[in-house]
Protein backbone atom coordinates (compact mmCIF):
# COMPACT_ATOMS: atom_id res chain seq x y z
CA UNK A 1 0.00 0.00 0.00
CA UNK A 2 1.18 3.39 -1.13
CA UNK A 3 1.77 5.57 1.93
CA UNK A 4 -0.14 9.26 0.59
CA UNK A 5 0.02 12.57 2.44
CA UNK A 6 -3.21 13.84 4.02
CA UNK A 7 -3.38 16.54 1.52
CA UNK A 8 -2.83 13.81 -1.47
CA UNK A 9 -5.45 11.75 0.03
CA UNK A 10 -7.84 14.34 0.62
CA UNK A 11 -7.57 15.05 -3.03
CA UNK A 12 -7.77 11.64 -4.07
CA UNK A 13 -11.30 11.00 -1.92
CA UNK A 14 -12.17 14.65 -3.70
CA UNK A 15 -11.35 13.43 -7.27
CA UNK A 16 -13.20 10.17 -6.66
CA UNK A 17 -16.11 11.33 -5.17
CA UNK A 18 -16.59 14.16 -8.30
CA UNK A 19 -16.18 11.01 -10.92
CA UNK A 20 -19.11 9.09 -8.78
CA UNK A 21 -21.49 11.77 -9.32
CA UNK A 22 -21.04 12.10 -12.69
CA UNK A 23 -23.22 8.68 -12.89
CA UNK A 24 -26.79 9.08 -12.18
CA UNK A 25 -29.52 6.69 -11.72
CA UNK A 26 -31.52 5.83 -14.71
CA UNK A 27 -35.03 7.77 -14.81
CA UNK A 28 -36.27 5.78 -17.58
CA UNK A 29 -36.49 2.31 -18.44
CA UNK A 30 -37.17 0.19 -21.77
CA UNK A 31 -39.76 -2.29 -21.90
CA UNK A 32 -41.16 -5.18 -23.90
CA UNK A 33 -44.59 -5.27 -24.46
CA UNK A 34 -46.29 -8.18 -25.97
CA UNK A 35 -49.59 -8.40 -27.29
CA UNK A 36 -51.66 -10.65 -25.52
CA UNK A 37 -53.28 -12.13 -28.94
CA UNK A 38 -50.37 -12.90 -30.60
CA UNK A 39 -47.17 -12.08 -29.23
CA UNK A 40 -46.42 -9.51 -31.58
CA UNK A 41 -43.52 -7.47 -29.33
CA UNK A 42 -43.05 -4.17 -29.07
CA UNK A 43 -40.52 -1.51 -27.14
CA UNK A 44 -42.34 1.40 -24.76
CA UNK A 45 -40.36 3.79 -22.53
CA UNK A 46 -41.63 4.36 -19.37
CA UNK A 47 -40.57 5.90 -15.99
CA UNK A 48 -38.34 3.90 -13.52
CA UNK A 49 -40.31 5.23 -10.43
CA UNK A 50 -44.08 4.31 -11.68
CA UNK A 51 -45.56 1.87 -9.67
CA UNK A 52 -48.00 0.68 -13.18
CA UNK A 53 -46.88 -1.36 -15.83
CA UNK A 54 -47.44 0.08 -19.88
CA UNK A 55 -50.21 -1.63 -20.74
CA UNK A 56 -51.84 0.37 -24.43
CA UNK A 57 -54.17 -0.68 -27.32
CA UNK A 58 -52.14 -0.65 -30.82
CA UNK A 59 -52.34 -2.57 -33.89
CA UNK A 60 -50.86 -5.77 -33.97
CA UNK A 61 -49.79 -6.62 -37.44
CA UNK A 62 -49.66 -10.09 -37.02
CA UNK A 63 -53.36 -10.54 -36.65
CA UNK A 64 -54.62 -6.98 -38.61
CA UNK A 65 -56.58 -6.02 -35.42
CA UNK A 66 -56.17 -3.98 -32.32
CA UNK A 67 -54.63 -5.34 -29.67
CA UNK A 68 -53.60 -4.84 -25.91
CA UNK A 69 -50.10 -4.58 -25.17
CA UNK A 70 -48.65 -5.84 -21.78
CA UNK A 71 -45.18 -4.78 -20.66
CA UNK A 72 -43.67 -7.94 -20.27
CA UNK A 73 -39.93 -7.52 -19.39
CA UNK A 74 -37.44 -5.11 -18.53
CA UNK A 75 -35.07 -4.81 -21.30
CA UNK A 76 -32.74 -2.02 -20.18
CA UNK A 77 -32.34 0.91 -17.99
CA UNK A 78 -32.14 3.89 -20.10
CA UNK A 79 -29.85 6.95 -18.90
CA UNK A 80 -30.47 10.12 -20.75
CA UNK A 81 -26.85 10.78 -21.13
CA UNK A 82 -26.04 7.35 -22.25
CA UNK A 83 -28.67 5.93 -24.45
CA UNK A 84 -30.01 8.76 -25.76
CA UNK A 85 -30.19 7.42 -29.45
CA UNK A 86 -31.72 4.55 -28.23
CA UNK A 87 -34.45 6.70 -26.83
CA UNK A 88 -35.18 8.85 -29.86
CA UNK A 89 -34.93 5.69 -31.79
CA UNK A 90 -37.90 4.44 -29.75
CA UNK A 91 -39.47 7.57 -29.59
CA UNK A 92 -39.50 8.05 -33.55
CA UNK A 93 -40.94 4.30 -33.91
CA UNK A 94 -43.89 4.66 -31.14
CA UNK A 95 -44.62 8.43 -32.29
CA UNK A 96 -44.92 6.79 -36.54
CA UNK A 97 -46.81 3.53 -34.87
CA UNK A 98 -49.44 5.77 -32.73
CA UNK A 99 -50.22 7.69 -35.58
CA UNK A 100 -51.04 4.95 -38.43
CA UNK A 101 -54.62 4.62 -37.51
CA UNK A 102 -56.74 7.94 -35.87
CA UNK A 103 -58.69 7.29 -32.94
CA UNK A 104 -62.11 7.73 -34.06
CA UNK A 105 -61.34 4.48 -36.90
CA UNK A 106 -59.77 2.80 -33.88
CA UNK A 107 -62.93 2.62 -32.56
CA UNK A 108 -65.19 1.30 -35.47
CA UNK A 109 -62.93 -2.10 -35.62
CA UNK A 110 -63.18 -4.82 -33.36
CA UNK A 111 -61.58 -5.56 -30.24
CA UNK A 112 -60.45 -9.01 -29.66
CA UNK A 113 -58.84 -9.93 -26.30
CA UNK A 114 -57.91 -12.99 -24.22
CA UNK A 115 -58.35 -13.83 -20.55
CA UNK A 116 -54.71 -13.52 -18.87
Amino acid sequence: MVNLSPALRLGVSVIRCASNNKKGKAKTILAECRSVLSGHKELRIRPRLSDDKVEFIAWDPWVQRLALYKEHKKVKSVREDKHSRDVNIVAQINERNDKIFDAEDALRRPFFHTKT
